[in-house]
């Protein structure tokens, strides 16, 4: 009896296995989306006097575009990348906003990461939002700009802000130089891929010199005319230094490659700007590049406390000298102190 049970059991077994061989034989899979993708429904698109709520499902309904290009990492490397979408360009053309007159694109991804093409990428290059990549349906949208660097191509993109011709920031009423200012103030050694860099901490930097600290984002910009828009909350937990190479940098020890910005020129936070420029500049072209507003007057203020005031002629007359780490303000229409201001801080708008 025990024998009979023992191979009615078998049976069981072996008849479950069958059963189970054979229905995944005939199970079929879709394309699995990638893995680290969330899924959105709608992104939205903003700017230019749109504000539109493209929904995902009708964008895949339209004829798609194929594109095989290449993207570039942080550390160089090219890989090659085929991709399905569309082309926002087409879908701003649609809505009466010409490509030719875009002057920046902002990507913003679920969480939170943010990502602003400049205008001389926008020029060059096709921007499109792929659905498909290298085969795999992706799990939610993902920008995409060919050959260029992968932190354009954002993943699980949520949001789409344009800027065109004519969008102007906000006037700034004050620059800070930070190569002066952050003399004055405690640095600490990190760890930069290695090696000791002494670098300065940005919230304690805006703690000391900015009227309030930033909320919300700020804006950065390189040499090389790179923007990046950065969470206030995550660029206070950050550091620049100045040593080492691709310097002004901005990072943390934690910060991904992809995140720094190398070679930083400036910061913008609400009307205040924190400038980085480590060379002879007119003060027609700082004012130019900062977009420090109109005044009556400014007030030039050196790292001892001597403060300068001048007017606009005077001002735009003048240049920052830089020599052996010194930043000196130079006007030579300007009589008092013979014009010089060494060890420049600061240049507020006076109204």
């Amino acid at each position: 009896m025990k024998q009979k049970r023992v191979v009615f059991y078998a049976l069981l077994v072996a008849l479950a296995m069958l059963l189970c061989a054979c229905s995944q034989a005939g199970t079929t899979t879709s394309p699995t989306p990638l893995a680290t993708e969330g899924t959105n429904t709608s992104i939205a698109l903003e700017g230019a006097g749109l504000t539109l709520s493209l929904n995902v499902e009708d964008l895949k309904a339209r004829e798609q575009v194929t594109i095989d290009t290449t993207n570039v990492d942080s550390n160089g490397e090219v890989a090659e990348v085929t991709g399905s979408g569309v082309s926002l360009y087409t879908l701003l053309e649609e809505s009466g906003v010409q490509p030719a007159d875009l002057t920046s694109v902002t990507f913003t991804a679920s969480d939170g990461y943010i990502m602003t093409v400049p205008q001389d990428i926008l020029s060059a290059r096709e921007v499109y939002i792929l659905f498909e990549m290298n085969g795999d349906a992706l799990g939610a949208p993902r920008s995409a700009i060919p050959e260029e660097r992968a932190m354009y191509w954002v993943r699980d993109l949520i949001k789409i802000e344009i800027s065109v011709e004519g969008d102007g920031g906000a006037d700034a009423s004050k620059v800070v130089l930070f190569n002066t200012a952050a003399a004055a103030i405690e640095s600490e050694t990190l760890n930069n891929r290695g090696e000791d860099a002494i670098s300065t901490s940005l919230d304690l930097f805006c703690q000391t010199y900015l009227k309030a600290a930033p909320e919300g984002f700020v804006t950065m910009t390189a040499n090389d005319g790179f923007e990046k828009q950065e969470k206030a909350d995550t660029f206070l937990t950050c550091y620049v230094t100045l040593e080492g190479e691709d310097t002004p940098l901005y990072f943390s020890e934690t910060l991904a490659d992809g995140m720094r910005v190398k070679q930083l020129l400036l910061v913008a936070s609400d009307d205040e700007v924190i400038y980085f420029g480590q060379t002879t500049v007119s003060m027609a072209d700082l004012v130019s590049t900062c977009n420090l507003a109109e005044g009556a007057s400014y007030e030039v203020l050196a790292a001892d406390g001597f403060s300068l005031s001048v007017t606009t002629d005077e001002l735009m007359n003048g240049s920052l000298q830089y020599a052996d780490g010194t930043i000196t303000a130079v006007f030579p229409d300007v009589v008092k102190a013979g014009g010089n201001v060494k060890d420049v801080v600061s240049i507020t708008v006076v109204e």
